[in-house]
This record gives C-alpha cells, sequence and structure tokens, in this order.
C-alpha cells in the first residue's frame, strides 16, 4: 500500500481535498495470501477515509459511517466495548478489527493498522437506497450531500481542535453542532485550552457565538486582504459584529498584523479544511460601538457584496476612529 500512496497525490478526489486524511492499512501478508491480483491503487482508495478520525473519534460512538476516497461509498465503523472495558474499546472497520491504532498521527494523517483488508465497499454514504441508475440529483439531494460535507469537516475541525489543545472550543462546537450544521461554512476564533482555564475563559465561555463568523471561511491569507473598519458579522446576531482594527503590514512572518476589535492573532490556521477556519486568540474579544465607527454604514454591506467567496476587503471604505469598548448589561 505505501509503494501505491504517491500515485494517489493526483488522483481525484483527493488532489482537491483540503482536510485530513485517515488510512486503514492493511498488512502485505494478508494482501498478497488473499488478493495477489487486486488493483494496490484501487485498494488504497478503498482503504482511505476523507476526514481526522484518530481512535478517540473513533471509539466515541457506537456506530458511524465515515466518508471514504472511493466517491459516494463509505466505510461503516463499529465499536464494541466488553463489560471491563471500560477505557478501551474493539474498533471494526467494515467488519475488520482495527488491531494496530494509530500507528501514526501527525495531526493531519492518520494510520490505523488492520488484521485484514477492506473488502469493496457497499455502504452508500446516503441515507436510504442508493440508486446508480438516476442521471441527475435533486436538489435535495445536492443540499443533502453539501450538509453531509459540512457534518463531515466539522467533525475533522473538533477531532483536530481537541488534538490541538483547544479542547474546549472543540466541546463547545459539539455542543452548538446544530446551530453550525446550518451554516455554509465557518471561520472560529478560538482561545487554547491554558487560556480557557488560566482565568480568562469566563468572557469566552459565555459569549462563543460571539467569536464565531458565519458563511465565510477566512484563512490566514483571506485575512490579510481585510482593510481596516471591516465588519464581520457573528452567530451573536445583528449589532454585535466584529472589526478589523489593524492592516495586515505585509509581513508573511508576523502573526499579529491583523487585528480583530484590537486583539492580535495568536495562532493562524489552527485548523483549516474545505469549510472551516479556525485561528487562535490571545483573549476574548472586547465589544466595540460599532456606531462609534467611521465605517459604522459598512455594517449593512455585508449582507450585500461579501457573499461566500468573496473578499470581505469589499465591504470595507475608510479607516476606523478609536472605538469606545461597549458596556456589558450590569456593568
Amino acid at each position: 500500500m505505501a509503494s501505491e500512496a504517491p500515485l494517489l497525490a493526483h488522483a481525484p478526489p483527493l488532489a482537491r481535498w483540503p482536510g485530513a486524511i485517515t488510512v486503514f492499512a492493511a498488512p502485505d501478508a494478508f494482501l498478497q495470501a488473499a488478493c495477489p491480483m487486486c488493483s494496490r491503487r484501487h485498494l488504497l482508495e478503498q482503504h482511505i477515509a476523507m476526514g481526522y478520525y484518530p481512535y478517540s473519534e473513533l471509539a466515541a460512538a457506537a456506530t458511524m459511517k465515515i466518508p471514504s476516497a472511493s466517491v459516494g461509498f463509505c466505510i461503516k465503523v463499529i465499536t464494541e466495548r466488553g463489560p471491563f472495558g471500560i477505557h478501551y474499546a474493539r474498533i471494526y472497520a467494515d467488519g475488520v478489527e482495527v488491531s494496530h491504532p494509530e500507528l501514526y498521527n501527525d495531526g493531519r494523517y492518520v494510520v490505523h493498522g488492520l488484521h485484514g483488508f477492506l473488502r469493496p465497499l457497499t455502504h452508500s454514504c446516503f441515507d436510504g437506497p442508493h440508486h446508480h441508475h438516476l442521471t441527475g440529483r435533486s436538489a435535495a439531494s445536492s443540499a443533502a450531500t453539501a450538509a453531509s460535507v459540512l457534518r463531515i469537516m466539522i467533525r475533522d475541525a473538533m477531532a483536530r481542535l481537541r488534538d490541538g489543545g483547544y479542547g474546549f472550543v472543540a466541546l463547545a462546537m459539539r455542543v452548538k453542532f446544530a446551530e453550525l450544521d446550518k451554516l455554509a461554512n465557518l471561520t472560529l476564533f478560538a482561545l487554547d485550552d491554558p487560556a480557557i482555564f488560566g482565568g480568562g475563559g469566563h468572557d469566552y465561555v459565555s459569549a462563543v457565538r460571539f467569536h464565531i463568523v458565519p458563511n465565510h471561511r477566512l484563512t490566514r491569507a483571506d485575512l490579510h486582504r481585510l482593510r481596516p473598519g471591516t465588519v464581520l458579522p457573528t452567530l451573536a446576531g445583528e449589532g454585535q459584529s466584529l472589526v478589523v482594527t489593524h492592516y495586515a503590514t505585509g509581513s508573511a512572518s508576523s502573526n499579529d498584523d491583523v487585528r480583530i476589535n484590537y486583539i492580535p492573532i495568536k495562532e493562524p490556521d489552527v485548523v483549516v479544511n474545505s469549510r472551516i477556519a479556525v485561528h487562535g486568540v490571545y483573549v476574548p474579544f472586547p465589544r466595540l460601538h460599532l456606531a462609534d465607527l467611521a465605517v459604522a454604514s459598512a455594517t449593512d454591506q455585508t449582507n450585500g457584496t461579501c457573499g461566500v467567496g468573496e473578499p470581505f476587503g469589499d465591504c470595507a471604505s475608510s479607516a476606523i476612529t478609536s472605538p469606545k469598548r461597549q458596556v456589558a448589561p450590569g456593568e
């Protein structure tokens, strides 16, 4: 399988996949004995899952279907726990035991060793029957496919955040899964666990939605293109937007060249996949009075020219003045 891996680098859908990859690796002995004439490339495609699925993620559910590199087909994962197996679970991928979980895991690529190999996949990634004779997709089917991709990307981001020191944020995404699942994509500004539990977490815990930009995936490169005064909507609702308060100077090596509500970016691109971008920040964002900004009129433009896939910078006009901190109720 390792010898065939380089051949898949430019093969669809892997060539277009920006997220993590999980490989269920079959030992050579099983392949040579049971399937010596099988196409190794085809076998490898069936053993690749599109997404980040470490042992903890696989063991978290009794059963789950995860999309494979064979378009339209999923690998069915079943977890079994014995009466005393509280901290250990037996995991089976399409009926084959995962005998060596996490042979390799660097946060983007995961390899699990199998006690055998996967037969041709038969599980559809869609609920209900899989009709191969259909010549086109209905709007409902296309919407279901898009929703399925977003769910995969949310789970991918949660797993990578949990393993990367952002466990609380991963938990918050799980709690708000139903709300996030309705979005086309999103940008999340996150505090790592040491910051959460070191005393600065209360303001963040109570205002997670204020740190989520819905329906826009802004990577570090996208943030660099934003001008001062660019207004970013948040899940907190109307009138609770974020503002770019410091412009990127052009230094690619500096992490704090873009500031949101005067807070610099601590760790850009903590997680980036096809639908989600996550950036680490030092402290929770303070709230600003948009009425005091010279670009307050740009707020309404976020529903106009700032469509998905368009640069947010198009919504900014002039530079901002010094915003005042918004007084929270009770202060």
